[in-house]
């Protein structure tokens, strides 16, 4: 629950509140033993951006969490990982809440620059996924 506030929150531009989330997100992991999840926090507390970045390149999801962290240090990658993420998701929803969640991601593409990628996307997903109605109206909604 913590991530997805704080995704939405940065996605907002709430710095105040992402701060609070990763307050949260850290007494959560502690209690529960996570030490992987401990350890990723730890980097970006103590702005290590490389190593946060080779994290997010094992788990593509978690982009969404440090894509504000990391976009101003490597932009490339964080464009590369949102198309990972965006086809990955593609592929797995079956459902119109899971095709919003796609939907919702394109969004940051174009955020991190990517305004040519995320219309590309949108096109390829379209071809793709003839007969998914529900998905290709989701995603006529991002190409207007």
């Amino acid at each position: 629950m913590a991530e997805s506030g704080e995704a939405q929150d940065l996605a907002r531009g709430l710095p105040g509140l992402v701060h609070r989330w990763r307050k949260h997100q850290f007494e959560a992991y502690h209690l529960a033993g996570q030490v992987k999840h401990l350890r990723q926090l730890g980097l970006l507390e103590e702005r290590l951006f490389a190593r946060l970045l080779d994290f997010v390149r094992t788990e593509p999801y978690r982009i969404e969490s440090f894509y504000g962290t990391l976009l101003p240090h490597y932009p490339d990658e964080v464009r590369a990982l949102l198309l990972i993420l965006i086809e990955h998701r593609a592929d797995e929803s079956k459902e119109r809440k899971a095709y919003v969640n796609v939907c919702r991601i394109i969004p940051l593409l174009q955020k991190a620059g990517g305004q040519e990628e995320a219309l590309e996307v949108v096109k390829r997903l379209l071809f793709k996924f003839p007969r998914k109605p529900a998905f290709r109206e989701e995603l006529e909604k991002i190409r207007r």
